[in-house]
C-alpha cells in the first residue's frame, strides 16, 4: 500500500478475503500493479524458503561431519 500512498493513488478497500471479489473492483491499471506485486510477493516468498531449506541441509550436513569425526575418534 505505500506505492499507492507514496504516488497519492487512493489505496483501495476490500473486506472480503475472496481474491476474485476484490480485485474485480481494481482498474486495469490497478489490476496490473497488484499482479506484479503479487508476482514479485510470491517470488520472495519461494526464494526465502529456498534459503531456509539450504540452511537447514547445511547444517544437517554438518551435523553428520561432527558424528562422522566422533565415531572415527572412537575407533
Amino acid at each position: 500500500m505505500c506505492y499507492y500512498e507514496d504516488t497519492r493513488r487512493s489505496v483501495p478497500k476490500c473486506d472480503s478475503s475472496d481474491v476474485r471479489e476484490c480485485t474485480s473492483q481494481l482498474s486495469p491499471n490497478d489490476f496490473d500493479i497488484f499482479t506484479q506485486f503479487f508476482n514479485h510477493g510470491d517470488s520472495m516468498c519461494y526464494y526465502r524458503e529456498s534459503r531456509e531449506w539450504q540452511e537447514r541441509v547445511d547444517q544437517s550436513v554438518r551435523q553428520l561431519e561432527d558424528a562422522t569425526e566422533q565415531t572415527v575418534s572412537l575407533l
